[in-house]
């Protein structure tokens, strides 16, 4: 069994699109708005005309190659943001660790079960029948199935309990109300793309027993039969 931890970040095809396509579309339309700068700078409701009237003194060399130049840093900005906002996986003997943006955790291996590959997410499956964890994936499935099985945890390449899972419309008889209420509230922050929200509550409703997914903002969910913990 390996002793130092693995990592896994974006597969090849992601990393080409977030660090080669970004800066290339930034560069593009920095090109594009020199190339528009003396329209812009005739168009009196436009702000910054200051700048642009600046602008349309430049030799037309240097202002492309600064249009293209600013548009790629802008881009590499935008890609550095975009690489950090993906999920990032540690698995290491003693546990595993998921990272995307400012979130971060960490479960302990005892704790998990197997390790799922989801449609497109990743779930880390407790041995109560429920989830520890089930997070957008863009990372390359075979080199994620192959970091778990060095560190000596099962790996599925499909769920288990898929068919278990019920659509929620909005209300449901089968849960109790405080359940429902915490459906609605997590609805309400997929919504409005409040991630760490949702994730929140999920981890609540995990603690009653309830795991739950979201397919495209609809929320589905199923009995487990424990708790989830993480640190």
């Amino acid at each position: 069994m390996a002793s130092e931890p693995t990592t896994v970040t974006i597969d090849k095809t992601s990393r080409a699109i977030v660090w080669g396509g970004i800066p290339l579309v930034g560069a593009a339309l920095g090109l594009g708005l020199a190339l528009l700068t003396e329209w812009i700078a005739s168009l009196p409701w436009f702000p910054f005309q200051g700048l642009f009237e600046l602008l349309t003194g430049l030799r037309d060399a240097y202002l492309w190659a600064g249009g293209i130049a600013a548009g790629m840093m802008i881009g590499f900005a935008f890609a550095t943001f975009a690489a950090n906002e993906l999920l990032r996986a540690t698995v290491s003997n003693t546990g595993v660790e998921l990272s995307s943006g400012e979130w971060k955790r960490t479960f302990p291996k005892d704790d998990i079960a197997s390790a799922v590959h989801a449609g497109e997410e990743l779930v880390l499956a407790d041995k109560h029948n429920g989830e520890l964890a089930r997070e957008d994936c863009d990372l390359d499935w075979d080199e994620l199935a192959a970091a778990f099985r060095k560190h000596g945890y099962a790996w599925a390449d499909s769920d288990p309990h898929e068919s278990e899972f019920e659509y929620w419309p909005g209300n449901s008889t089968a849960l109790s109300p405080e359940l429902n209420e915490a459906l609605k509230t997590r609805a309400a922050a997929i919504a409005n793309d409040k991630t760490d929200d949702a994730r929140s509550i999920r981890d609540d409703l995990a603690s009653h027993g309830v795991v739950v997914k979201t397919v495209k903002k609809k929320q589905y969910w199923r009995r487990s039969g424990g708790t989830s913990t993480a640190e």
